[in-house]
């Protein structure tokens, strides 16, 4: 049979990248994602960084690898190791409720509690006009906040403004256009 390059490579990468029958898949529960690693250790090279929610199969059971805490993975792109502290065996993006496409904004201490009467606090608050207090959100790219604020009268359905420490942080963050899901509660 003659064989053409290209279904040779395709075959090639098949095989290289096929997840075994038996492969356990694991899911990124860090609502700041989860970076893929050269070697495990934090001191390695970050190959990658794998948003919530994302799957990754584990390449081999390496009992020394698990027993300092980590993971040998396989994704559809890369192999390398992930800190086992932040995967679980179940999706956590199953209890979440697309919002769709959210203007995300973003603002500094005001020198007044939130809305719900707490101080606001950065990798947690975030306002929003359109939501309930207290209602946690996942925005793509940030991870996991929780609705503390209000923001202006200005700020549309689809709108949210996370909270950072400093001006410099949300200038550098400027306006940005995210994928928004709310976290539902069980009940």
């Amino acid at each position: 049979m003659n064989w053409n390059g290209n279904v040779k490579a395709a075959l090639i990468a098949a095989a290289l990248f096929a997840t075994p029958i038996n492969a356990e898949t694991l899911y990124v529960n860090s609502g700041d994602g989860l970076c893929i690693r050269s070697l495990p250790t934090t001191k390695s090279k970050i190959i990658d960084v794998l948003p919530f929610g994302a799957s990754v199969y584990l390449a081999d059971d390496d009992a020394e690898v698990t027993r300092a805490g980590w993971h040998r993975i396989r994704t559809e792109w890369v192999d390398g190791y992930i800190c086992a502290d932040y995967v679980q065996d179940t999706n956590p993006t199953a209890d979440m409720e697309p919002l769709g496409e959210w203007h995300i904004t973003a603002y500094t201490w005001t020198g007044f509690p939130c809305a719900n009467g707490s101080y606001p606090q950065a990798g947690y608050t975030v306002a929003c006009n359109s939501l309930p207090m207290g209602t946690i959100v996942y925005i793509e790219g940030v991870g996991i906040r929780t609705v503390e604020d209000r923001g202006p009268a200005s700020m549309g359905n689809a709108w949210a403004d996370i909270y950072m420490d400093t001006v410099d942080e949300c200038v550098q963050w400027g306006s940005q256009t995210k994928q928004v899901w709310r976290i539902k509660e069980n009940d």
